[in-house]
């Protein structure tokens, strides 16, 4: 009985440490010293407090692994939202590049619009005095191109505009900006140009339009343009640089129409 009280000191030592292995080997020790004593009811009470204490520490160590399950599950089920958060997001910003590109083309012609030209000019205006980094602005009007709509019908009118837009924009270089500004209207920026060599890009542009084939569109009919040439000047603003250009553009339509003025 000496050594089971001994025993017992050993496993209350035992559950202060938490060593549960060897708390459960003092219990079998404790139980089969009872046993040996004679000392059934010890023994029985001991086996049973060994088979209490062995539960719990299964329930414990459960309880443990499936706090250690959840906390993956949780881990998981967050790396899993975190990754649609992040799909959600490149989405919506896909989404966004597509419509902030979308306001800024025409959508007939595939060009730039008025909105996309009013972008450029803020970004460009007023200039600084170095002439490389001065351009020139053409406005372009189809000349009597209520005429082609009367005459032919929208469709083709529409036809036609399209065909200027890709004669524009396949004669100007790479770094020049071309614009549709609404209805027959349209806008050439010619980057790092002085006005005479601008007024020949322009001027090349012009007989583009002139000797292209529309009798596939309008048979019978010559499709020509007025255009007005105005350089950029270092106090000027977008609306300054346009209206330069548009009454250049209106003196050219007062000289007979399918030429170019500037100045």
């Amino acid at each position: 009985l000496e050594a089971c009280e001994a025993l017992d000191q050993q496993v209350d030592a035992a559950a202060a440490q938490r060593n549960e292995g060897c708390r459960r080997w003092w219990w079998r020790s404790r139980y089969r010293a009872f046993k040996a004593a004679g000392a059934d009811a010890q023994a029985l009470a001991a086996l049973e407090a060994m088979v209490v204490q062995v539960r719990r520490d299964r329930e414990l160590s459960l309880n443990a692994q499936a706090r250690v399950l959840l906390g993956e599950v949780r881990m998981e089920i967050a790396q899993q939202e975190l990754a649609q958060l992040r799909r959600e997001a490149q989405e919506l910003r896909e989404r966004a590049d597509v419509a902030t590109q979308t306001s800024l083309l025409d959508p007939l012609t595939g060009l730039a619009n008025r909105r996309a030209l009013d972008a450029r000019l803020r970004a460009v205006l007023p200039m600084g005095p170095d002439p490389a980094e001065g351009f020139s602005l053409a406005l372009i009007d189809i000349d009597h191109f209520k005429q082609i709509n009367d005459g032919w019908g929208h469709d083709v009118g529409d036809t036609v505009l399209c065909e200027i837009a890709m004669l524009l924009a396949g004669g100007v270089r790479g770094g020049d900006f071309v614009a549709r500004i609404g209805g027959e209207e349209f806008v050439v920026l010619l980057w790092g140009q002085a006005l005479d060599d601008a007024s020949l890009a322009c001027e090349r542009l012009r007989q583009q339009v002139q000797a292209h084939d529309w009798s596939r569109f309008v048979p019978g009919r010559q499709v020509t343009v007025s255009m007005g040439l105005a350089c950029a000047q270092p106090l000027d603003d977008a609306a300054q640089l346009l209206r330069r250009a548009d009454q250049w553009m209106y003196a050219a339509k007062r000289e007979g129409r399918n030429r170019l003025q500037g100045g």
